[in-house]
């Protein structure tokens, strides 16, 4: 998994994640980050499935 350097994020975009990880009960920002890459993974994964069986009806 590639690495994220969370010092390389502006202030307000440090606050978000931290009001996300409030909002969500996520321990810390790394977890955060780390959930949403594999979220995204997850939803490119569900779109090729579909599209497969769009295909072969």
């Amino acid at each position: 998994m590639a690495r994220i350097d969370i010092r390389d994020l502006d202030e307000e975009t440090l606050q978000q994640l931290d009001e996300q990880c409030k909002k969500y009960s996520i321990n810390s920002r790394s977890d955060y980050i780390r959930m949403l890459i594999k979220l995204d993974i997850m939803t490119n994964i569900v779109y090729i499935i579909r599209n497969e069986k769009d295909q072969n009806n």
